[in-house]
């Protein structure tokens, strides 16, 4: 072969492999900066990202030498379009998981933060503090889990992780990350514990664990690049303080070590103590309520630190998130009265007790002070006989036969007893006796309430109830009522106050014990007992288990969810360290539905000193 030939056959073959690593590498990089496709109408503003196949195979060779966790991040992401203006609001969404239509990213208001201004470059315009723009956040690199190729950190948040709860969880699955339960720590690691504001008499005493999360779970992105990635975050709180403003209502601990599950100290309190409103365990009484919360794997989902317009406000999460972050499946208000029907012989003997409980209470007196002082006045008796043949004689007015019929059947004792009495005194001593009736009727319910319980007791706690079962319980008290008369008083009345005599009447009803839906989702989430909880049951409480109360998730890093505060209101130096929001399916109720916020020092963070957390407690 000629000289000039070879020359001429390598040349080519050069020019051939840089045209294909410029492909590649245009190719890499147009993947790396995509956006999810745009989203019909009829679709969630979020959706989830799917892996490269090559972080999929690195994730797949990852896990042939590392414990599987729960589940895998992923990342949620806006459209790349959006359908509607600032100054055209879309219509209202026909079903939950189109109300994220409502909050996309905040376009040129003066208070928005990162708008998407360029969709084929993946970038949002990021804002100042008044609201000017100013260039976007370093670009992230190819290497999975870094900022930049030196591992480089920025001023600026572009994301946010939320802690989703799975519904149901796998009581059998590998968790690295979680609500409630107890912590895993090395033996030597102590349980953090401080001298209560509340009460400083009791000397040192523990807080309770709060929440867990795995930072080798992290992305790099989250807090700027901040933060350790090994290891993990323990949160611990004192719910029973009131006003949690100083250092000694909260602790964090970032442990690297492997651990065991601590065992809680012997000396922790319950979780609520009763003496605040809001609280966990309110269905039980003090004594019953347990020192320690319910445990809840919880998955971490990356989403992009962006602000959303409802309603004209700034959030920093979307409308309808419950229905995004659960892939549109149904969401429902409440957990409390989703669960209506015992499915143990214990629960119906719970039942039982309570209604009991209830009727050994004395009835409520016949009259105020106030409305006896007048009640010795025959002038005030005359003017209630005077009112109450008013209202007789305008009962006989009405049209309606039925309706005529239910309101004499309510007037007509209440007269007969005016009518009858002579003085004041044989008044005021009619009304005590129609009150003895009603407490010796309840007295015979809470007996008759004791003797069924008897019938039960040859039956284990755990053994499922048939339906049929507990509604022949119920037929037992269809139809027990007892009424007694009160008097009131009327300040409405043309000539002045006046007196009122009205019937109360009392049913005896056996319903489900206070709670049940709660017990439900604790049988349910433990291994051991997840098996008593009929499907039927778990299927009904799922939708409410979505539920975000108040639209408030909780999260690490990027903007919090205020409850008196808004998005923008924290130091410029201090970064949102962990969110924890009243959730009713952990049986988390902060103050008044209220969240807790625990912030940290950037140059704490960078440094991996969690030493000067504060916590602040934010209620309605």
């Amino acid at each position: 072969m000629k000289p000039i030939d070879l020359l001429q056959l390598l040349t080519s073959f050069v020019l051939v492999c840089v045209a294909l690593m410029w492909l590649l590498n245009l190719r890499k990089r147009r993947a790396k900066l995509a956006f999810a496709p745009a989203v019909p109408d009829d679709k969630p503003a979020f959706s989830f990202r799917r892996k490269s196949k090559k972080i999929a195979e690195e994730e797949a060779a990852a896990e042939a030498e590392a414990p599987v966790p729960l589940m895998r991040r992923r990342q949620i992401l806006p459209p790349a379009e959006t359908t509607e203006t600032d100054n055209e609001p879309s219509a209202e969404p026909s079903n939950p998981s189109a109300a994220a239509e409502h909050s996309t990213p905040i376009g040129d208001t003066d208070w928005s933060e990162p708008e998407q201004a360029d969709a084929e470059a993946g970038q949002f315009t990021q804002p100042d503090e008044a609201g000017v723009a100013v260039e976007p956040s370093p670009e992230p690199s190819d290497t999975p889990d870094q900022l930049s190729s030196d591992g480089s950190i920025s001023d600026e948040e572009s994301i946010s992780v939320i802690l989703r709860r799975p519904v149901m969880p796998d009581a059998d699955a590998h968790v690295r990350s979680w609500l409630g339960g107890l912590p895993e720590m090395p033996d030597d690691v102590e349980w953090p514990q401080a001298i209560s504001a509340e009460d400083p008499s009791l000397g040192k005493v523990p807080h309770h664990f709060l929440a867990q999360i795995s930072c080798a779970d992290l992305p790099q992105e989250l807090w700027g690049g901040r933060g350790p990635r090994e290891g993990s975050l323990l949160f611990f709180v004192d719910p029973n303080v009131g006003c949690p403003d100083d250092d000694t209502s909260h602790s964090v601990l970032h442990i690297t070590g492997s651990g065991t599950e601590r065992p809680a100290p012997d000396t922790l309190g319950p979780v609520h103590n009763k003496v605040y409103t809001g609280g966990s365990y309110n269905w039980l009484p003090i004594d019953n309520v347990p020192p320690v919360w319910r445990k809840w794997p919880v998955e971490l989902l990356e989403t992009p630190n962006v602000l959303h317009d409802i309603d004209g406000h700034p959030s920093a999460t979307p409308a309808g998130f419950s229905s995004i972050l659960y892939d549109g499946a149904p969401v429902a208000d409440r957990v409390t009265g989703t669960v209506t029907t015992p499915y143990t012989y214990g629960q119906s003997a719970n039942a039982l007790r309570q209604l009991a409980a209830r009727m050994r209470n004395e009835p409520r007196e016949v009259a105020s002070t106030e409305a006896l002082n007048m009640v010795v006045e025959n002038r005030a008796i005359n003017r209630l006989l005077e009112s109450l043949q008013h209202a007789r004689a305008k009962i006989d007015t009405q049209e309606d036969p039925d309706l005529r019929a239910r309101q004499l059947e309510d007037l007509l004792p209440r007269l007969a007893l005016v009518t009858e009495v002579s003085s004041a005194g044989e008044l005021v001593e009619m009304l005590n006796r129609e009150r003895s009736k009603v407490a010796k009727w309840r007295a015979s319910i809470a007996k008759h309430c004791v003797n069924l319980e008897k019938l039960l007791a040859g039956e284990n706690d755990d053994t499922p109830l048939p339906r049929e079962n507990w509604e022949e319980l119920q037929q037992c008290f269809v139809g027990q009522s007892a009424s007694m008369f009160e008097v009131g008083i009327d300040y409405n009345h043309p000539d002045g106050k006046a007196l009122t005599l009205t019937t109360v009447k009392e049913t005896a009803e056996l319903e489900a014990a206070d709670g049940l839906s709660q017990l439900a989702i604790l049988d349910s989430l433990d291994a051991d007992r997840s098996a008593l909880v009929p499907d039927t049951v778990k299927e009904a409480i799922k939708p409410a288990l979505r539920n975000l109360y108040a639209n408030r998730p909780h999260r690490l890093g990027g903007y919090h969810d205020g409850v008196q505060t808004t998005v923008s209101e924290r130091a410029d130096d201090t970064v949102l360290l962990l969110q924890i929001a009243t959730d009713e399916a952990m049986d988390w109720c902060w103050g008044d539905s209220g969240a807790y916020y625990f912030w940290i020092d950037k140059s704490d963070l960078a440094n991996g000193d969690f030493s000067r957390v504060s916590m602040t407690l934010e209620c309605c």
